[in-house]
């Protein structure tokens, strides 16, 4: 039994990793055990029946939105080797209907009478260069939607469903409502797209806060910052990005700001590792850009789970999921969110830009400058 429940749940990370290349990840990235607010029952020893997995996170900017159906595969012997039969994971071609319905609120869902907004219907098709694995590749299925205009719309609630073709009997459902908007006209506080004094820089603490502005049922924020350089010599129009990430922020939607912090050993060290050993010339690019990623609570949950699924693979028939029917995580995220900010240009010690990014000998010039 423990080893049935072990093979499910690497089942699973593995469905998740791999399908996440297809949303436009950033990342969260990496989105990868199962979710949300509520237990599901799971007992290996019952009656075979489907058990689907479904993957699926929307983000209102993405161009394509895709919705990832799998089975779990459940019995003795060798659980790996089910895994890399592809008919033992995928349900087949046309098996199923995949649909997310539109509902302006969560009391419209199964009302005698009500009509959703709009449904949303998704298309099945192949994906072809899945990496190689313990399960089957290269083929993976999928079902998604090119995004039309009016298909997302901010405060209301989207409902997934998952049905059999043939019977229209309901396999999995869930629902999900879409991050919204920030409420300030920039998202971004520190450092500031253009207010004087809120440049990027490192202070006495070596540390260099960031700010930013809520999302409407935003429950956890990633940032990035992206050091900017371009080779001299060497296609001089390309702009070159080394990102560094910053901790995670969980909030409880209340905070009318929030922070977080980036060292500048990290900073500074995650840009040496990068470029040492690179000898061609690098001019220095006197802006920083910064991105983030935003989630909403089922995929906060999610996130969660992830970061204890070894307590979570020992729970006795027990999984977290907030796919009704099945397992999973329908959630939804913002993971287009870029601004570009000014940063220091001093080249005075100890903590201008310009000093700190010379004193790591990584062939700069800084004789002009450049911002982009």
């Amino acid at each position: 039994m423990q080893s049935v429940r072990i093979a499910f749940f690497v089942a699973v990370n593995y469905i998740i990793k791999y399908s996440a290349r297809y949303l436009v990840v950033c990342l969260f990235v990496s989105l990868t055990v199962l979710l949300c607010g509520c237990k599901a029952d799971f007992s290996p020893n019952a009656e075979w029946k489907d058990v689907p997995v479904v993957y699926c996170i929307l983000d209102q900017d993405d161009s394509v939105s895709y919705v990832r159906v799998q089975r779990c595969y459940l019995g003795e012997g060798d659980l790996m080797r089910y895994g890399a039969v592809y008919d033992s994971v995928n349900y087949p071609a046309d098996a199923l209907d995949v649909m997310i319905l539109r509902w302006s609120d969560e009391t419209q869902i199964g009302s005698y009478g009500a009509v959703p907004q709009d449904t949303l219907r998704f298309a099945y098709h192949i994906i072809t260069d899945k990496v190689s694995g313990d399960f089957s590749y290269p083929n993976q299925p999928v079902y998604s939607r090119i995004r039309q205009q009016g298909d997302w719309v901010e405060g209301c609630v989207y409902q997934l469903v998952v049905k059999y073709k043939q019977t229209g009997e309901v396999l999995a459902r869930s629902q999900t409502r879409l991050v919204g908007d920030c409420e300030a006209a920039t998202w971004l506080s520190r450092p500031h797209p253009s207010m004087v004094g809120r440049q990027f820089s490192f202070t006495k603490d070596r540390n260099f806060q960031l700010e930013w502005y809520p999302f409407v049922l935003g429950r956890r924020y990633q940032l990035i910052v992206n050091f900017l350089y371009r080779y001299e010599y060497d296609h001089p129009e390309v702009l070159h990005r080394i990102p560094t990430s910053c901790s995670s922020v969980s909030s409880n939607m209340t905070e009318s700001v929030l922070t977080t912090s980036l060292s500048h050993g990290a900073y500074l060290s995650n840009i040496e590792s990068v470029l040492r050993g690179d000898t061609a010339t690098k001019r220095f690019v006197d802006t920083v850009e910064v991105m983030m990623s935003v989630c909403n609570e089922p995929l906060h949950a999610y996130l969660n789970a992830i970061s204890a699924s070894a307590q979570a693979m020992q729970e006795q028939n027990q999984m977290y999921s907030n796919i009704e029917g099945g397992a999973g995580v329908f959630g939804a995220r913002r993971s287009h969110l870029l601004l570009r900010c000014p940063t220091d240009r001093s080249s005075n010690g100890p903590y201008g830009m310009r000093y700190l990014i010379d004193q790591l000998k990584l062939n700069f010039v800084f004789t002009e400058n450049r911002r982009d």
